[in-house]
């Protein structure tokens, strides 16, 4: 990240967000700290503006870390959330962990905030990094399932593992009827056994086969395919 850290800290105590500043600056984290002392304050920045990691401290006269940590966990649930404080207890520390807190750090033991805040960071940014993979998973899924072609995904050994519901459409056979069979099943007769080979060599090598298929439905019809075979490497 080459900008500063965007950083919402909740913290009544001037001189203790001053040194909390200093010690992510000393760790090589510049920051962008937006101090906040009351929950209007803090509702109001978490409403309006995007963080990359919120601070609190845990015990405060007009507002505690816990119940920023529940707002925090409704509204930016994502964004990490560590606590640093001086008076917080192994109850309260596991209460906040189980909270959704990322982590916390008491004020006695600052040497170990920046180290914290990388690990936040470091885990905020591999959730992202997974949820976009299974975003893109979900749309490549979405397009396949919904497309009218015929597409299959067989193992090395030729048995199918997934059918589309166009497969099912085409065929007329069910996904539960060929899922653990192989493509024998739509064999015609149309084409002799060097064609076979040659469609297995070629695919074997890591190649794309690419032909006209002549295939037969669960009805006896048959089908013409134009079918190409990607060897998934």
């Amino acid at each position: 990240m080459n900008r500063p850290l965007r950083i919402l800290h909740l913290e009544d105590n001037p001189n203790d967000a001053e040194l909390v500043q200093s010690m992510l600056l000393a760790g090589g984290l510049a920051c962008d700290m937006t101090l906040v002392q009351t929950r209007n304050e803090f509702d109001q920045n978490v409403e309006q503006k995007e963080f990359d990691l919120i601070l609190s401290d845990f015990s405060m006269p007009s507002f505690d870390g816990l119940s920023a940590l529940r707002l925090a966990r409704e509204k930016v649930p994502d964004t990490p959330f560590i606590l640093v404080s001086g008076t917080i207890g192994e109850d309260a520390a596991i209460d906040g962990l189980l909270g959704g807190a990322t982590d916390y750090v008491l004020k006695t033991k600052l040497s170990r905030l920046v180290p914290a805040v990388r690990r936040a960071l470091r885990e905020a940014e591999n959730e992202r990094t997974r949820k976009r993979a299974e975003e893109e998973l979900h749309k490549l899924w979405a397009a396949v399932e919904q497309s009218v072609n015929c597409i299959y995904i067989t193992n090395k050994d030729g048995i199918f593992e997934y059918v589309n519901p166009g497969f099912t459409t085409t065929t007329g056979y069910t996904k539960e009827e060929v899922i653990g069979k192989t493509p024998k099943i739509l064999k015609s007769g149309k084409h002799n056994e060097q064609f076979y080979k040659q469609l297995w060599k070629t695919i074997l090598a890591g190649k794309v086969f690419h032909t006209e298929f002549i295939n037969k439905k669960k009805n006896g019809e048959l089908i013409y395919q134009e079918e190409t075979i990607t060897p998934v490497k």
